[in-house]
């Protein structure tokens, strides 16, 4: 489950900025706390998660990580008042 990670607990003075420009891609681990300033365009940021699951570790787990994840985020969606959620 998604957790927000309480700022008091990171230390931001061991943060690094990053300035980015468009086209740019950063790229960090799943456990890497990261933020953004607020998206003030009238256009959606882009984003490509990319994992990786060994065999050993249950193989190629994109179907069910995607069925997981739509109802889970269906679940946030509705606790804004945003119902009919749907994905291709």
């Amino acid at each position: 489950m998604y957790h927000d990670l309480p700022l008091e607990l990171v230390d931001l003075s061991t943060g690094v900025k990053l300035g980015l420009n468009v086209g740019d891609i950063a790229i960090f681990g799943a456990f890497t706390p990261h933020r953004s300033a607020p998206n003030r365009t009238d256009r959606p940021r882009r984003q490509l998660y990319l994992s990786y699951t060994a065999d050993a570790d249950g193989g190629d787990l994109r179907d069910k990580h995607y069925a997981y994840f739509h109802e889970w985020l269906k679940e946030r969606y509705a606790e804004h008042g945003k119902h009919g959620v749907w994905f291709k």
